[in-house]
């Protein structure tokens, strides 16, 4: 649905959307299956106190707006998931800090897919969890353009996008979900760089930089599967969670994995594989 919660500027506040399919169509009821998808015609009017940041995803600011009160979206006329629709927008303009520097302060505002198109590339993060933890958001923009090179290497196939690739660092909106794909827009929540709410772990250490790695991996295949190829819910989640293993190992230079559905095996054989595993090594 959507969410409103309170900034630390005082006063101020941020609305975004988080919609999960079933919700998405009782938002918005239409026409959406894995074989007939709706082609959106819609327009959100935003009050003029929402400033900064205005992030999108299938969507653009309507410059045809006349009203001095009000902002428009207007939704491209694209046919994906209900659900792949969100905005995020604040009453601050201080609210959210955007980045588009890498890990080693290369510029990374432009990602050149397989296709040869040219996305712009913003991660954006709350200005105080920044303050804080200055070196997540360049991190996760890094790891996003690797990830995206990765798989299209994997899937033979460029990212089925046109002009642009949001990241957004931000509040755990449901709690069961650290993150969530949009059409050209990822939401992670921030507190998975602490170590998530019982911090067990310190922030931004490799195993995080992994866990943030995995989620941003898992986020860009649904780009694949689930938006532009309809599938249903187990067999794209199914798919992307294995995905995202495969590819952490390729960009951390580890062993592929082998997947198989090959005989049993037996007790002992079991019992090894499933030490290597828990030892980070292939199985």
């Amino acid at each position: 649905g959507m969410y409103y919660y309170m900034l630390e500027a005082a006063g101020h506040y941020a609305v975004a959307t988080h919609f999960e399919v079933t919700h998405a169509r009782r938002a918005f009821p239409c026409i959406d299956d894995v074989e007939v998808r709706t082609r959106w015609a819609l327009k959100v009017d935003l009050d003029q106190s929402m400033v900064s940041p205005l992030v999108l995803s299938c969507a653009s600011e309507d410059d045809s707006s006349t009203s001095q009160q009000s902002r428009s979206l207007a939704v491209l006329n694209t046919p994906i998931p209900a659900y792949a629709f969100a905005f995020l927008v604040a009453t601050s303009a201080s609210a959210f800090t955007s980045i588009i520097d890498g890990s080693d302060g290369t510029d990374l505002s432009q990602l050149t897919t397989k296709r040869g198109t040219n996305l712009a590339t913003t991660v954006y993060v709350s200005s105080s969890f920044h303050a804080k933890h200055p070196a997540l958001a360049s991190f996760g923009l890094s790891r996003l353009h690797v990830s995206v090179a990765a798989l299209e290497d994997l899937l033979d196939s460029p990212i089925p996008l046109e002009d642009k690739l949001d990241l957004v660092f931000m509040n755990r909106m449901t709690p069961a979900l650290a993150g969530m794909e949009h059409h050209g827009l990822i939401y992670i929540a921030d507190s998975v760089w602490t170590g998530g709410p019982m911090a067990r772990v310190p922030a931004g250490s490799p195993k995080v930089r992994d866990e943030i790695t995995s989620l941003i991996i898992h986020e860009l295949c649904h780009h694949w599967l689930g938006n532009a190829i309809g599938m249903p819910f187990a067999y794209k989640e199914g798919l992307c969670q294995v995905l995202e293993v495969c590819v952490l190992d390729i960009l951390e230079g580890r062993p592929p994995r082998k997947l198989t559905n090959g005989p049993a095996k037996d007790a002992a054989q079991a019992k090894d594989e499933t030490a290597a595993q828990a030892k980070g090594c292939s199985h």
